[in-house]
């Protein structure tokens, strides 16, 4: 997936059935629930790719947080705002 693509269509245009079927697992097998590490670690691989220009790895992330209606948290990542959506975390999080 390029830059292009995936700044130009939706995270999960270019998705295979494949990857999007394995989300869709990982998100019922956790109950479509994220704990606070598992929502630090999504944050921190989606940083990462997005250095590495890995766009596939960054659609991958947002179509897993759209589909447990973690949205405002995948747009503060799609937008590259990983301060918010760090204080999204921390905000849903605050009693631990």
């Amino acid at each position: 997936m390029t830059k292009q693509q995936y700044e130009t269509f939706g995270n999960d245009q270019f998705l295979t059935d494949e990857e999007k079927e394995k989300m869709k697992e990982l998100n019922c097998k956790s109950e479509y629930c994220l704990s606070k590490g598992q929502m630090t670690a999504l944050m921190r691989r989606h940083r990462t790719a997005r250095r590495k220009e890995e766009y596939r790895e960054m659609a991958l992330i947002e179509y897993r947080l759209t589909d447990t209606n973690f949205h405002a948290f995948c747009g503060f990542l799609c937008n590259g705002d990983y301060k918010s959506a760090r204080d999204v975390v921390r905000h849903i999080f605050c009693k631990e």
